[in-house]
């Protein structure tokens, strides 16, 4: 099997020329050496190629290898342990060579043996140290697999070679050596097959080619103890043309190319190993059944052998959990443990393919429900990470996914998609059907949640698609859904059914988040003032900045086109620096002008829960050379009920810089008179819905009167909004209000016309004429 991960390889390129030429003669010397035993004839004597041509062989195997560790890096120290192992054993033929030209007998153990012998381990090492160079990672399984292969063809060499060994006789060295021959043919077998089981037949691979190197001379190493024993081995028959062979092969494995198509691979080729070799330990161990007991060696690797099959066993059970395991949590939120996006999506794809097939076998275009998917998004759950941490926020989220799977039941499918978002299919659901899930998941989430001793209210925006009505692709589904998600979050109805299949509004809204984000860093914003007249003295004491956007392409946009996406998108923070920024300004322009003009700038929920606005706000007055009575921050009754610890907290921070508070739009919110008490506010500015309709409607003037009594009562400016006619203005005036501001006193305008009128009003008020605007 393939590792997990490697290092990156170098380039291969083909054996050089003389190389492959020295393979080409190799090989050639070959065919006549086993010509040359199969005719002994002639200039193909069997004595002469069996005395030079075999060692010449070998030695020239060597120098191959010897010259691949040389020439190339990778793997440098394996081909140099295997190329040692070689040039030992062509030492070893030399020195018995000479012996034997000098009628040296040399019993064992002796100097040939020493040479012979050390390839063994020289060679093992060098394989061990080529598969554990590459970096490569197996599985706990394949190192297994290996292990059973190496101890299956231990178990069947060492039966086949009990024979040979069961009578030896001599001194206990002799005795030793003999056996240290069959226990490095072992060896080496083992490890070719433990090749073969790790890299799963890459017959094309230098791997592959070095496993069948060690089975062909390890095979001829034992063939020949079991003749040599039985008195059947003669010299000079095709046996001895496979020791040189192996040698080649090695040769031939040092250079070789690692090819395209010669990759490890997995399947059945890879448990062919295995499985045989392990039919065969079973065979050794029944052997006593037929009256045959095998060597004792035979009878130990065999149990080994069944042991590592056995603990294979385990491990694949193991891996087909983990493998389980692995899928499930790869279709699993780690968060709530319900399905994640991925599982959601190929459920839609399913089930949209699903009635493509019912369709089919109707022979129609159906115009029925087939399916409806429901998207969910929490309102304002940015505000609890930020105000109350992500450990409460993820509780939240663990909280919900638990009720919604409660309230859904078996009706569908219910899937965290990512953040605050969740994700419903209904299979065969119609629109009523729909409908009434959402309604169902609206309930659900309108109790509140008790975290950490507060009780949360988390407000749901569904967005509902139909297939096929609305669309017939998981992508076009999931578009239409978050089309009516956002226009159900727009309006804070609750739910949205698409529109229908020519719905631009997903579209639009990620085009225009995309501009506004792109338009923030180009200074698109512009700001509109609004004057703020003091009823007392008549002047105009402040300005309220109103943000507007000047699109490159759609031109002068109203707040209404912008402010719900930004702060939707996460965007609304940067949008307020940049107002802000731009507010102060201008400020500074008017205040070196003499015109000590404070200026007003609304603040969002997330700007309230920003806890370095305080030190931002500080930055940037400093930086205009403002005091920090020339800047008021408005904002909701809304903001200050939603989480009103951060509201102390950033508040009280920002009125020690000496910044005044407004508590805008008063009225229409939660109005309750602990936060006016608590809370570091400034102002009151009463809702345009109570000012306008004073004049006419005697409740209407009743609140207008009570609440700047309440204010006054709490040592707080009132401002009255909305005010669009004298006699408005004048009812306010006679009430005690503080300040009006409205279409009566002045229109928002840009800053150089706001300047231009403000100017004319200064010069009439100085020249004692009446005020164009009054």
């Amino acid at each position: 099997m393939s590792s997990a991960s490697e290092r990156p390889r170098p380039t291969e390129v083909a054996a050089p020329v003389a190389v492959r030429a020295c393979l080409l003669a190799l090989g050639a010397g070959l065919v006549l050496l086993a010509a040359a035993l199969v005719l002994d004839r002639g200039p193909l004597s069997r004595a002469w190629w069996d005395e030079w041509g075999y060692g010449g062989l070998v030695l020239g195997a060597a120098l191959l290898v010897l010259a691949r560790a040389l020439l190339r890096p990778a793997g440098r120290a394996g081909w140099a342990l295997v190329g040692a192992g070689l040039l030992s054993t062509s030492a070893g033929n030399a020195v018995a060579l000479v012996a034997d030209r000098a009628g040296l007998v040399l019993p064992p153990p002796s100097a040939v043996d020493a040479l012979w012998l050390a390839a063994y381990p020289l060679q093992a090492a060098g394989v061990l140290a080529l598969l554990l160079g590459g970096a490569r990672r197996f599985r706990r399984s394949t190192v297994l697999d290996a292990l059973v292969a190496a101890l299956g063809v231990a178990t069947l060499a060492a039966w086949a070679a009990g024979p040979a060994t069961a009578g030896v006789d001599g001194t206990p060295a002799a005795q030793l050596t003999t056996l240290a021959y069959p226990a490095g043919a072992l060896l080496l077998l083992s490890l070719a097959a433990a090749g073969l089981a790790l890299l799963g037949w890459p017959l094309r691979s230098a791997a592959g080619t070095l496993a069948a190197a060690f089975l062909v001379g390890s095979g001829a190493d034992l063939a020949y103890l079991v003749l040599a024993a039985s008195g059947g081995y003669a010299e000079g028959t095709l046996l001895d043309a496979f020791w040189p062979l192996s040698a080649l092969l090695v040769a031939v494995a040092a250079w070789q190319v690692r090819r395209a198509g010669g990759e490890p691979r997995v399947g059945v080729s890879l448990l062919l190993v295995p499985a045989v070799v392990t039919s065969t330990s079973l065979l050794v161990l029944l052997a006593h059944v037929g009256g045959h007991r095998p060597p004792a060696v035979a009878e130990l690797l065999a149990a080994a052998s069944v042991l590592a099959v056995l603990a294979r066993t385990v491990a694949t059970f193991r891996e087909v959990a983990e493998l389980v395991d692995t899928r499930r949590l790869a279709a699993t939120d780690d968060l709530t443990g319900l399905p994640n996006r991925r599982r959601f999506l190929a459920a839609v794809r399913e089930g949209v393919r699903e009635g493509v097939r019912e369709g089919a076998r109707e022979g129609e275009d159906r115009r029925g429900e087939g399916g409806a998917v429901l998207l969910l998004d929490l309102d304002r759950f940015k505000e609890v990470n930020d105000t109350l941490g992500h450990r409460v926020g993820d509780e939240l989220l663990r909280r919900l996914g638990l009720r919604l799977q409660e309230a859904l039941g078996r009706r569908g499918l219910l899937a965290r998609l990512g953040g605050d978002e969740f994700g419903v299919l209904l299979p065969g659901a119609d629109e009523e059907a729909a409908v009434s899930a959402a309604r169902l998941l609206l309930r659900t989430t309108g109790e509140p949640c008790e975290l950490d001793g507060i009780s949360l209210h988390v407000d749901v925006s569904i967005g509902i698609a139909l297939y096929p009505r609305h669309a017939r692709s998981v992508g076009g589904l999931l578009q239409h859904a978050d089309v009516a998600m956002y226009r159900a979050k727009a309006a804070r109805t609750g739910w949205q059914l698409s529109s229908g299949p020519l719905d631009p509004g997903g579209r639009d809204r990620l085009t225009t988040v995309a501009d506004l984000r792109r338009g923030l860093g180009r200074d698109e914003l512009v700001l509109h003032y609004q004057p703020k007249l003091d009823l007392r003295s008549g002047e105009v004491t402040g300005v309220e900045a109103l943000v507007r956007w000047q699109h490159p392409d759609r031109g002068l946009l109203a707040p209404d086109a912008f402010l719900a996406l930004a702060e939707h998108s996460g965007l609304m923070r940067p949008l307020t620096r940049a107002v802000l920024r731009l507010a102060l300004r201008q400020a500074a322009e008017w205040w070196r002008a003499g015109h000590e003009l404070a200026v007003a700038v609304n603040l969002s929920a997330s700007d309230l829960l920003d806890a370095q606005l305080p030190a931002q706000v500080q930055e940037l007055l400093a930086a205009v050379g403002l005091p920090a009575r020339a800047l008021e921050l408005e904002i909701t009754e809304t903001v200050l009920v939603a989480d009103p610890v951060r509201a102390h907290q950033v508040l009280r921070a920002l009125r020690a810089l000496g910044v005044r508070i407004a508590v805008d739009d008063y009225g229409t919110g939660y109005s309750s008179l602990s936060y006016l008490q608590d809370l570091p506010v400034d102002d009151l500015k009463l809702d345009r819905s109570f000012v306008q309709r004073s004049a006419s409607d005697e409740r209407s003037a009743a609140i207008v009167r009570s609440t700047t009594g309440l204010a006054h009562a709490l040592g707080l400016r009132l401002t009255a909004e909305g005010v669009e006619s004298a006699e408005v203005l004048a009812q306010l005036r006679d009430a005690g209000c503080d300040a009006a501001q409205g279409y009566h006193v002045a229109r928002p305008q840009p800053a150089d016309a706001f300047t231009a009128w403000f100017t004319a009003r200064c010069a009439a008020a100085r020249d004692d004429r009446p005020a164009a605007a009054l």
